[in-house]
């Protein structure tokens, strides 16, 4: 079996056991060696990830890199927390252009912002969900948040970086309808690494209107500038 497939196995077999939460847990594996990182809730539960990777067996050894952290604070209730609509890596619902289309060829219906709605629901928030789930498969954090500012929806992706500064804010992406015609505002904040914008002081904020179709370009170049080095 090869690495590859040997990591595959040992994911699926944390995904199916309900008392753990893979999707703070990574795993690598080189030569059927294995490593367990990340974080998880309790002893038990590192106990019980550990268990479940040794039994399968071609993995040779595991080494057990899991750190314990306590669960996340309560969400905020301006948002709704989490709204990845699990589960981890699940493709996406539709391609891109039927997403757009599902909207540009329906009748209108409802309130102005149901075309957002359904392209959200699409598209928005399973590359949310997808982006989420690598990042903390990789050892680092966030979450995908939800909330209706008077008869707007507003996503936010939030990640932060196992080597974030504690005392910062998490860097933010937020997708929102346009205030006319069918385009995305793409709003960015928060405080990013490299010493160009990372000033350790204040929070930036900037934004654009974009057409549907940039939207996943746009989150693919804030992720590579969220994980850029620090320094560069």
């Amino acid at each position: 079996m090869s690495d590859k497939s040997l990591r595959l196995k040992i994911i699926k077999a944390l995904d199916a056991e309900r008392l753990i939460r893979s999707e703070r847990i990574g795993v690598a594996a080189e030569h059927a060696e294995v490593i367990l990182f990340g974080k998880v809730a309790s002893e038990r539960e590192r106990q019980l990830a550990v268990g479940l990777a040794s039994a399968v067996k071609q993995a040779r050894s595991i080494r057990d890199l899991l750190e314990i952290a306590p669960p996340a604070p309560a969400p905020s209730t301006l948002y709704d927390h989490d709204k990845t609509y699990q589960p981890p890596f699940a493709p996406l619902h539709m391609e891109i252009k039927d997403a757009i289309s599902r909207y540009e060829t329906a009748e209108p219906k409802g309130e102005p912002e149901t075309w957002f709605e359904a392209f959200s629901e699409s598209l928005i928030l399973p590359i949310f969900a997808d982006v989420l789930n690598t990042a903390r498969r990789a050892g680092h954090d966030g979450q995908v948040l939800h909330r209706k500012d008077r008869d707007a929806h507003v996503y936010r992706l939030e990640l932060v970086r196992a080597d974030h500064p504690a005392n910062q804010p998490a860097p933010y992406l937020e997708l929102s309808s346009a205030e006319s015609g069918h385009r995305v505002t793409v709003a960015r904040g928060g405080a990013y690494p490299g010493p160009a914008d990372h000033n350790f002081v204040d929070t930036e904020m900037t934004w654009d209107d974009v057409e549907p179709r940039a939207v996943q370009k746009e989150v693919v170049r804030w992720v590579k500038r969220v994980f850029r080095k620090y320094g560069e």
